[in-house]
């Protein structure tokens, strides 16, 4: 939906535009930001969706027996609630916490100009998403934003959610293969669960590198007052990282 998009951080929160909807009319540019947000932290969903597919087919426990009977159902049933509870609600914080206000247009007009030339208070007022972590008052002193606070909150619950499922899943899945009954396997097939295992730890590692720390990064980072600038616009490109690299892990750690 946005062929050039940037994030830039600063010590008191981030930015995130689209240079395609800079000329028009803020309300593209902030919709745009928003169909972004939806699409994008479906990668997450997907990821820990995963994990938790894996670990039912694998380890089979009891007490998601019933949960199989009907499992094409069941399986749609919980990626529905997933995406509203994970993808809806970072949806809806961006939508009351990022859309631009007084404050952030204020905030972030001064190095949005000196740095990449993009007039904030221009005639059609571009659209943008941020949040603005504090501010500073008449008489010098830091105030934080409570509202901002929550915001960022409830994003990053939602976020190391999913974080936490994956992390869950690969032990669970890890304790799993260390059972004594894989021990009756023939050499081929304990070859093949070793294999398996080799490329889900680093199908974990890998976009918790690339993914979820970059990530955590731009949420987090402002809140220390250090500003990274256009390092945001890096990390979250680094997200694409995993995907790519997915299909490779498969077909060099797993022979058959």
């Amino acid at each position: 939906i946005e062929t050039l998009k940037a994030i830039h951080m600063t010590e008191f929160g981030y930015i995130y535009w689209g240079y395609r909807f800079v000329n028009m009319d803020a309300s593209m540019g902030v919709w745009a930001g928003l169909v972004w947000v939806l699409l994008f932290y479906q990668t997450f969903v997907l990821l820990a969706f995963h994990y938790v597919y894996r670990y039912v087919m694998l380890c089979s426990p009891p007490w998601l027996a019933s949960f199989r009977l009907n499992s094409w159902r069941n399986w749609l049933l919980v990626t529905l609630v997933a995406d509203i509870i994970f993808v809806g609600g970072i949806f809806f914080a961006c939508l009351f916490g990022f859309v631009p206000t007084e404050v952030s247009r204020a905030s972030f007009a001064p190095v949005l100009g000196e740095v990449y030339n993009i007039n904030l208070y221009a005639p059609n007022a571009p659209g943008f998403l941020a949040i603005v972590y504090w501010t500073i008052t008449e008489d010098g002193r830091k105030e934080w934003i409570p509202s901002s606070l929550f915001i960022i909150g409830c994003i990053c619950i939602l976020f190391f959610a999913t974080a936490l499922i994956i992390l869950a899943c690969m032990m669970l899945i890890t304790l799993e293969l260390r059972e004594s009954r894989f021990a009756i396997l023939a050499p081929s097939t304990k070859a093949l669960q070793k294999q398996l295992f080799h490329a889900l730890l680093w199908q974990t590692i890998i976009p918790c590198v690339t993914s979820y720390i970059p990530l955590a990064m731009v949420f987090l980072v402002p809140l220390t007052g250090l500003a990274l600038d256009g390092f945001g616009t890096v990390f979250i490109m680094s997200t694409a990282l995993f995907p790519m690299l997915d299909p490779y892990i498969v077909i060099f750690l797993i022979s058959g």
